[in-house]
């Protein structure tokens, strides 16, 4: 599965179309754990990721009004390949969402958990 499978090969990537308005990706860890924050990874010529939210949930839901934000972005000056999201607190959850205003553009996904040391 694209994005969240440590394949940093520049052929392996997920793309929405620049028609969605407000795309999200979202990822089921199957238990709940303390979330400190999402790594991600582009590709070089992938737009910066501004106007950015993650969510954290404890449901599958779409309705995003029962996930806590973990880190908002809105500005950032630079084409960037490792984007850090850090929590601004640790966060119980099995489900994260990224979602963003344009082109949603994912190489990599990394969920950082506190106390887990493994890739």
């Amino acid at each position: 599965m694209v994005a969240i499978d440590l394949d940093l090969d520049a052929s392996s990537w997920y793309a929405t179309q620049p028609a969605e308005p407000q795309p999200w990706w979202q990822v089921d860890v199957q238990k709940v754990v303390p979330v400190t924050g999402v790594t991600v990874h582009t590709l070089a010529v992938a737009p910066g990721m501004t106007e950015t939210q993650v969510w954290v949930g404890k449901s599958s839901s779409n309705d995003f009004n029962d996930h806590t934000v973990c880190f908002e972005r809105t500005s950032t000056a630079n084409v960037e390949n490792v984007v850090n999201f850090p929590c601004t607190s640790v966060i119980p959850g099995r489900i994260i969402v990224i979602e963003r205003i344009g082109v949603l553009t994912l190489q990599e996904v990394q969920i950082n958990i506190l106390g887990y040391q493994g890739t």
